[in-house]
């Protein structure tokens, strides 16, 4: 009885810790993957990133020494990567896409996209940088903030670039 009552127990904690240690394991994986490809880029072109940061499914840093800032995104098992010639940056935007729904008696809004928009001079589409995206399966973790501060830093690189340097 006694012998029966210890498998049991084990087969039950084992059937309830082993999905939630298979779940950690595959979510590390992704931000492994993702870490691993900003470093193979800046390493293939000899960037140095003075600001980085990851998050879900998403890693974005800057180079502000050469002006260049890298995305990256994992779409499924692609990885979409995006790396910008700030020199070619003219703007940038927070771009909060909402959808209003009624609940009960009242109206509540909900958060559908988070993008951070790039737009260039020489004629180039703008070009969105998805923060949050509510089809993504991840869920909303201060994602705003995070795209206003990526805008702060991205602005500051182009007003440092644009202010005139003295010649000694």
């Amino acid at each position: 009885m006694e012998t029966s009552f210890i498998v049991i127990s084990a087969i039950l904690i084992a059937l309830i810790s082993v999905p939630f240690f298979l779940i950690n394991a595959l979510g590390k994986s992704d931000t492994r993957k993702l870490r691993s490809h900003f470093k193979k880029i800046t390493i293939m072109h000899n960037l140095t990133p003075t600001a980085k940061e990851g998050w879900g499914n998403s890693f974005i840093g800057i180079d502000e020494a050469r002006m260049k800032m890298i995305f990256l995104k994992i779409n499924g098992v692609d990885i979409q990567e995006e790396i910008v010639n700030l020199y070619t940056v003219k703007g940038c935007e927070v771009k909060e896409t909402t959808e209003a729904i009624r609940t009960n008696h009242s109206r509540e809004t909900i958060l559908v996209r988070v993008d951070l928009l790039l737009s260039f001079g020489n004629g180039q589409e703008p070009l969105s940088l998805s923060f949050y995206d509510r089809e993504s399966g991840f869920q909303e973790d201060f994602e705003h903030d995070r795209a206003d501060r990526w805008k702060k830093k991205i602005t500051d690189a182009l007003a440092f670039q644009s202010v005139p340097r003295k010649v000694a």
